[in-house]
C-alpha cells in the first residue's frame, strides 16, 4: 500500500514543471559530460604560422625541428635546389663495396643478429659477406629505368641499396 509520501511524489511526477525540471537537468548532465569527455581528447596541434601562398608550417618540438627550416617559404625550383643542399650537406659517400657493410646492420634478423633477410623472397641468409654467393645487393631502383644510361654516384647511396 502506498504511503502519502509516494502518492504526493507519483502525482508530482504528472506535472509538467517536474518533467521540463527533470528535462533540463538531464540536458544540463549531458552537456557538462560532453565538455569534460572533448576537453580530454588529444588533438594535434599545428602551427598557426601560414606563408603567403597558404601553406601552414608544421611546428615539431624536437632536436631536427629546425632541419628544413632554410626551406620554409620556397617553391619550385628554388624549394628543389635548396632541399637538395639540404639533404646533401654532411652526406658521408660509401662505395659499393662498403655498402655490404652497412646493409648487414640495416637487413639484420631481430631474432638472430647473425642472420640477415634477403628482400626477394624473406629468407634468412647468414651475415657474413662470400663475395656474393649466398647474397648480394642490388638498387631498388635500377638505373636503366632512370631513363639514363647512367647516374653518377647513385652506386654511394646507402638507401637505395639492399640485400638480394
Amino acid at each position: 500500500m502506498a504511503t502519502k509520501v509516494e502518492k504526493k511524489i507519483r502525482k508530482l511526477k504528472k506535472t509538467k514543471e517536474y518533467r521540463v525540471i527533470t528535462f533540463i537537468i538531464v540536458l544540463l548532465l549531458a552537456a557538462i559530460g560532453y565538455f569534460f569527455y572533448t576537453d580530454s581528447i588529444d588533438n594535434v596541434t599545428y602551427s598557426s604560422s601560414q606563408n603567403e601562398d597558404g601553406y601552414y608550417y608544421y611546428v615539431e618540438e624536437t632536436e631536427m625541428s629546425n632541419y628544413y627550416y632554410s626551406a620554409n617559404d620556397l617553391i619550385g625550383v628554388q624549394l628543389e635546389n635548396k632541399l637538395s643542399d639540404i639533404i646533401n650537406s654532411n652526406f658521408q659517400a660509401v662505395s659499393y663495396n662498403d655498402a655490404r657493410v652497412y646493409l648487414i646492420d640495416a637487413d639484420a634478423s631481430l631474432e638472430d643478429q647473425n642472420k640477415i633477410y634477403n628482400i626477394y623472397d624473406s629468407s634468412l641468409v647468414d651475415n657474413v659477406w662470400d663475395g656474393g654467393a649466398t647474397w648480394n645487393r642490388e638498387h631498388v631502383w635500377p638505373n636503366s629505368r632512370l631513363g639514363t644510361d647512367r647516374v653518377s654516384g647513385s652506386e654511394k647511396v646507402k638507401h637505395l641499396t639492399y640485400i638480394t
